[in-house]
């Protein structure tokens, strides 16, 4: 691995996990992100090396494997993005999280807000028990999901 002249920020050796959108760094998403986040129109990161600017690289955890950190840019930002977005999450609100994916448990995991979590229609929802989510509703056999999770 090499570094330019300027980066302050890396040395050789270090690791480093891109960013989703290389030009939003902080504050709200705003439409201008879009077409440098990454596996849109810009390509994305399945590759052994990728080049990209030190300001859009972040260092993971060192408890974190290479294959845990490569969540993060996506399913960890879109879960933050949409729990602190535009309508941000607030202290008595419910969320309801659908799946077990990467962007369900992290919302689960966040927490932000303070409010009532509930896990989605899923038949892996020991998956979720010990994730923090408050309730957690199986399939319905009827596929009426919403019935469920508004008796909550």
């Amino acid at each position: 691995m090499a570094l330019g002249d300027s980066v302050t920020r890396f040395a050789v050796g270090d690791r480093a996990c891109p960013t989703f959108s290389n030009n939003w760094v902080a504050g709200p998403a705003r439409a201008e992100h879009l077409p440098t986040s990454l596996g849109g129109f810009v390509d994305g990161v399945l590759a052994e090396y990728v080049v990209c600017d030190e300001t859009a690289a972040v260092k993971p955890p060192e408890y974190l494997s290479f294959e845990q950190a490569a969540c993060l840019p996506c399913a960890a930002v879109t879960a933050r993005a949409a729990l602190n977005g535009p309508t941000p999450v607030r202290a008595g609100d419910t969320v309801l999280t659908l799946g077990t994916g990467g962007v369900s448990m992290f919302a689960v995991q966040f927490r932000f807000g303070g409010g009532e979590w509930t896990g989605s229609h899923d038949r892996r929802a020991d998956v979720r028990a010990d994730r923090s989510a408050d309730h957690h509703v199986l399939e319905d056999p009827a596929g009426d999901h919403g019935r469920l999770a508004r008796r909550l």
